[in-house]
């Protein structure tokens, strides 16, 4: 190790990734770190597998409000803002659960 080099990793953190930066410039490829592709690739599976529940659970509330007694949520599934505003709606409360994992599947 060069005097040069051995200044840049004396500097810590800021001086070792500059250096790692520039072999990596050089070379053009991030093959020191892990890329976690299986690790990525079964965290995409279980995504995948939560938003099948969370669809079916939908699909069962959907149900119970279109068959059900209550007036009100019979018309849910043709009137968002009824459901929207209904005090105690599962329907709506699924749909919001399903947008947040949606919106955290999207970015992956």
């Amino acid at each position: 190790m060069n005097e040069m080099t051995s200044g840049r990793i004396q500097d810590g953190c800021p001086g070792l990734a500059r250096l790692m930066g520039q072999d990596l410039d050089a070379d053009g490829g991030s093959g020191m770190f892990k890329q976690f592709a299986e690790l990525n690739m079964r965290n995409l599976l279980y995504m995948q597998a939560e938003l099948l529940c969370l669809e079916q659970e939908l699909e069962a509330i959907t149900y119970a409000d279109e068959n059900g007694n209550d007036p009100t949520t019979k018309k849910f599934a043709r009137n968002v803002g009824e459901m929207r505003k209904a005090s105690n709606s599962s329907q709506w409360d699924k749909i919001l659960e399903i947008r947040k994992k949606l919106r955290q599947y999207s970015i992956i």
